[in-house]
């Protein structure tokens, strides 16, 4: 018998390897057996459950960078619709501005002459938001189906 156990050759162990010690949590049950013949193998399993529960690990929710860009262009889209309406309801331009996305903006003229204008030019900011996470939902349904 070999006193050596590859545990990077086990199955399990690369079923579970993005768990081990990755981002994600993971629940280990160690499973022992009470008779005297099993000795040998409930104190090596007991071993192996005390250095895992030793294993610290931080995981993290991990995000697709187009589906992060995706809830970008969608909030941003929804701040200048809340544009629009206050623009509506408050022609004159009072009150705070709203607080500008981190989404790179299109370039605007450096100050339009009335509401009217201003309107057209939010309207055309979202036209194209959309256009763009319309063109994201088409790329990912072309990759995720494998199209050519």
């Amino acid at each position: 018998k070999s006193s050596f156990i590859p545990y990077r050759d086990s199955k399990l162990t690369r079923l579970l390897q993005d768990s081990l010690g990755g981002n994600t949590k993971t629940v280990m049950c160690a499973c022992i057996g009470p008779v005297d013949y099993n000795y040998d193998e409930t104190l090596s399993t007991l071993r192996y459950a005390y250095r895992a529960k030793s294993i610290k690990n931080k995981p993290k929710i991990n995000e697709d960078p187009k589906d992060a860009m995706i809830r970008e262009f969608q909030d941003e889209i929804t701040r200048l619709r809340m544009q629009l309406a206050q623009r509506a309801t408050n022609p004159q331009g009072g009150g705070a501005a709203p607080k500008p996305a981190k989404v790179k903006q299109p370039k605007q003229p450096a100050a339009p002459q009335g509401p009217q204008e201003q309107q057209v030019i939010v309207e055309k900011e979202v036209v194209e938001v959309e256009k763009v996470i319309e063109v994201e939902k088409t790329v990912e349904k072309i990759v995720s189906t494998g199209v050519t």
